[in-house]
């Protein structure tokens, strides 16, 4: 199984605070049949690339010791893009590994203006864009059809396993299924922050069956 999301470096985000924590979040990634793990570090404004590149370095060791390969990338905030100039020279630092693809996280009230240019923008400088779980954003649960819109700008759409394990009548629950059973989901990941995350991966898995997403193009470009 490929994840791809999660906050797995120690120390620079909310997610492992150390790498004792990382080494269980490889641990339970293993036992929930994770073999492929894009780490995803929050970028909200400017990124301190030398410490993340410094975590990625010691968790993708770490990683090897379980039969985990560790990707780099990052969980790339939509405002951060906004201060960044769209070139291929400025968006190489935050694709997952060498796939020119960006996973893009937009917020959760109000859609981004004028986000359509931006990923035009983006496709234009030659890379593509997964946005990281519409499933939470308010006007997503409000309207399916904005999703659909996304992907006919070129985007995948990656869902968080979290939102199909909350509350049953939460937006995020209703919105997950109906853009799973919609055919409009590419990738189901962790988003995981600890290791009772991929326990819930796992969970979901099981219980999804053959309802569980295999198209995205990620699948078949990381080897």
């Amino acid at each position: 199984m490929l994840d791809i999301h999660a906050h797995i470096l120690p120390g620079v985000d909310d997610g492992a605070a150390d790498d004792a924590t990382a080494v269980e979040m490889l641990q339970a990634a293993r036992r929930a049949g994770v073999k492929k793990i894009v780490a995803t570090p929050h970028v909200k404004k400017a990124a301190d690339l030398e410490r993340i590149a410094a975590a990625f370095g010691r968790v993708r060791d770490l990683a090897e010791g379980f039969g985990i390969r560790l990707v780099s990338g990052c969980e790339l905030s939509v405002r951060a893009l906004a201060d960044c100039a769209i070139t291929p020279e400025r968006l190489g630092p935050y694709a997952i590994g060498e796939t020119r693809t960006l996973l893009v996280e937009f917020p959760e009230d109000v859609p981004p203006v004028d986000w359509e240019y931006l990923v035009s923008d983006i496709g234009r400088a030659g890379y593509r864009v997964i946005i990281a779980h519409p499933e939470r954003y308010r006007y997503v649960a409000r309207d399916i059809a904005l999703a659909k819109d996304m992907i006919n700008y070129g985007c995948e759409l990656q869902l968080d396993a979290g939102s199909f394990l909350s509350g049953r009548f939460s937006s995020e629950h209703r919105a997950a299924n109906k853009l799973l059973d919609g055919g409009l989901a590419a990738y189901i990941a962790s988003d995981a922050h600890r290791p009772k995350d991929y326990e819930a991966l796992l969970a979901l898995r099981r219980h999804l069956g053959k309802r569980w997403p295999t198209g995205g193009l990620l699948e078949t470009v990381i080897p």
